[in-house]
């Protein structure tokens, strides 16, 4: 029998606040517990309630029509399902962000990622903290316990070299993850000062504007040049499977008509 955990946020007069609500549906239940989660973003400045159902659904009430209104439903299932443990937790606010605006840092300064926490349950947390390279494969971790409220703190991790990274927090209870944050962020080179100057004639005196190159390779992107060809012979060259040759064929044609 499909099981349907569903959220609403209510004002002060009990009614629903269009757009809060949320609902999470296990489709298949056996004779095992399964967790169900329903998120409810704190977006909604008229909140004052929460209503809670849990529910058994019929079929038409999750499932899309297939026939439109010709649609015939099976009704009338025999089944049962319990529901325990329903537990209400108020998500910390969590925001991850680097020293730098655009997440961009340069040679000779390193990245470090400040972690801002509010958390009004006050329960004692476990942060830990992940960055990972263009490969996503792991390179630095930290971990820390939260016994406040509300706490900040900064952590400069060792990166192997330049290039581009995510670096990922997540807030653990009791072993169960109740926030995450991410952000993504590049460390490069030291650019050079590629700003000419010049003189245009009286009165006209400055400097290039223009913006230092800053190479590639330092952020892990590979470029590929495809040959001039006819865009069957390109498409083949990309794609090997004969299926997408075909349907990328109109793509390409369409694509060398605008060129």
């Amino acid at each position: 029998m499909p099981a349907r955990g569903w959220l609403c946020a209510l004002d002060r007069e009990g009614r629903a606040i269009p757009g809060s609500q949320r609902q999470t549906i296990v489709e298949e239940l056996d004779t095992e517990w399964q967790p169900i989660e329903v998120v409810l973003p704190g977006e909604f400045a008229d909140a004052a309630y929460l209503q809670i159902d849990l529910e058994v659904v019929q079929p038409q009430e999750f499932r899309r029509e297939s026939l439109l209104n010709h649609q015939v439903w099976a009704q009338d299932f025999d089944g049962a399902a319990w529901f325990d443990d329903v537990v209400v937790t108020q998500v910390p606010q969590l925001r991850l962000t680097t020293t730098s605006p655009l997440n961009i840092v340069a040679r000779p300064e390193v990245p470090t990622l400040t972690t801002d926490m509010r958390d009004l349950a006050a329960e004692e947390l476990v942060a830990t903290t992940r960055v990972y390279d263009a490969r996503r494969a792991l390179v630095a971790e930290s971990t820390r316990k939260i016994r406040t409220g509300r706490a900040s703190w900064r952590w400069t991790p060792e990166l192997p070299e330049l290039g581009w990274f995510r670096a990922e927090v997540e807030l653990a209870s009791a072993g169960v993850v109740v926030a995450h944050r991410s952000c993504e962020f590049a460390w490069l080179e030291t650019p050079e000062d590629r700003r000419a100057r010049y003189r245009s004639g009286p009165g006209f005196d400055g400097e290039s504007t223009q913006a230092s190159f800053v190479p590639r390779g330092s952020l892990g992107i590979q470029l590929t040049t495809l040959p001039q060809g006819e865009p069957e012979a390109i498409a083949r060259g990309c794609w090997p499977s004969a299926s997408i040759t075909s349907r990328c064929r109109s793509g390409s044609a369409a694509c060398a008509s605008r060129t």
